[in-house]
């Protein structure tokens, strides 16, 4: 049976036709879009009025982060228009679906570690000349890096060209559209129904499908801005205290890097949501000339994250050098995560990874104790000069002088307790940030 819906689009689609000077084009159902996208992507309901944990189970979603103000969904690697993509994000509320990110392509998967012994084997099937020391000082041979990125500049190319004709071909001609997240770029929009499709791309960093309300997409992609009180009273609520003097932010968004070496900038995308910034990590990655192997600059992300804040009325501060638990209170009582740049130290991250699971079963003036000895040994620890590091600082205890902090890797609940000696030690020189409202 045709439904009213059906009907009204086919009348839709007859009036456009009228007139010689129209281009003809017929207007897509639902079927035909799921058929096209090789997904259950729409159902009965509107999409933008669905349950957004229904659309991630019907997508085979999994749940990266659930906070009071939102979630996101990820399925990674994933399939899109018949054939496989690194990533579909959902985002939404348990009540409504916000927003649909579909990468098709990006620098940091298609160049991760194991891509690149993936292409090593193919290049070099003995494991004689590459395999085996294909990282050796951080260098990609030349060889391989050669092979993988005309590989990677032919599929952007081609993905480009098929997805931009299979949207033409659902909805007809495109018009741009200026996106206004992070800077304002040009990309090409689709209208469906209340629906925005629009394909973001960036040659030679990502070529994305975004799917937007029509209304949001007319702001280019922002959100509505908030009061500075209103955040304020609204960060400070996210803060919770535990019987045994932990102090915990909660409701930081989880984003997790992945195979990439993205931590900078997946840490940046974590504490700009938190602030409702909807900018990506693949958006920061191009602005920040992240390293298509992995690897941002600090003084490049600074840059980046101040210009972004600013244009959302925020404000971007540098705490400095030196992690003081009295400059670490201050902002988690108020609510406000630290970017911490620190070095991946083999003795101490492990130190750390072992004494989680004993540091319940001890009160806190014990606990400090047993820090204070062990500290002892960690203090002949040289920090790792070449294992540049970002991950925020969610919590402290002051009564056991230990920070909390979060990795981009792993699950949203994942949080490591490390001594304030210990992360003093491998701090990073003029790499402690915050965002302020």
């Amino acid at each position: 049976m045709t439904s009213y819906r059906t009907n009204r689009l086919t009348l839709l689609a007859t009036a456009l036709c009228l007139g010689s000077a129209v281009r003809c084009f017929a207007v897509a159902t639902p079927a035909q879009i799921n058929d096209a996208f090789g997904i259950a992507l729409l159902s009965a309901m509107p999409f933008f009025e669905e349950d957004a944990t229904a659309v991630a189970k019907r997508l085979g979603l999994k749940n990266e982060s659930t906070t009071e103000y939102g979630a996101i969904w990820r399925g990674s690697p994933a399939r899109f228009a018949h054939f496989d993509v690194p990533e579909i994000r959902l985002f939404g509320t348990q009540n409504s679906a916000r927003e649909l990110s579909v990468n098709l392509i990006n620098k940091g998967d298609f160049f991760s570690r194991d891509a690149i012994l993936k292409t090593a084997k193919e290049l070099d099937p003995t494991g004689r000349r590459y395999r085996r020391g294909v990282f050796t000082g951080g260098r990609i041979p030349p060889k391989i890096n050669g092979a993988m990125t005309r590989r990677f500049k032919q599929s952007f190319a081609d993905r480009e060209r098929r997805i931009a004709t299979m949207l033409t071909r659902l909805f007809g001609e495109s018009r741009n559209q200026v996106m206004r997240q992070d800077r304002r770029r040009r990309v090409q929009r689709w209208d469906w129904e209340a629906a925005a499709f629009l394909l973001d791309k960036v040659e030679g960093d990502f070529l994305i499908v975004r799917l937007l309300s029509s209304a949001k997409a007319d702001k280019g992609g922002r959100a509505e801005r908030i009061s500075d009180g209103i955040v304020r009273s609204s960060l400070r609520d996210n803060v919770t205290q535990r019987e045994n003097g932990d102090v915990m932010i909660m409701n930081v968004p989880m984003v997790n890097q992945g195979e990439k070496g993205y931590c900078g900038v997946a840490s940046a995308e974590r504490v700009l949501r938190y602030f409702a910034i909807p900018v990506d990590s693949h958006q920061l990655a191009n602005l920040t000339n992240t390293d298509k192997f992995g690897g941002t600059e600090i003084s490049e992300l600074e840059t980046i994250l101040s210009a972004i804040t600013r244009r959302h009325k925020r404000r971007f501060d540098r705490l400095g050098s030196d992690l003081k638990m009295t400059s670490v209170k201050r902002r988690i009582d108020n609510g406000i995560p630290i970017l911490w740049g620190m070095y991946l130290t083999p003795a101490i991250e492990q130190a750390v990874k072992n004494r989680q699971a004993h540091r319940p079963d001890y009160a806190p003036q014990e606990w400090r104790e047993i820090l204070r000895t062990e500290y002892r040994t960690m203090r002949r620890v040289k920090a790792n000069h070449y294992g540049g590091h970002l991950r925020l600082i969610l919590g402290y205890n002051d009564l056991t002088r230990e920070i909390a902090y979060s990795d981009s890797w792993g699950s949203q609940t994942d949080v490591f307790w490390i001594s304030e000696a210990e992360a003093r030690k491998i701090t990073i020189a003029n790499a402690l940030f915050v965002i302020v409202p």
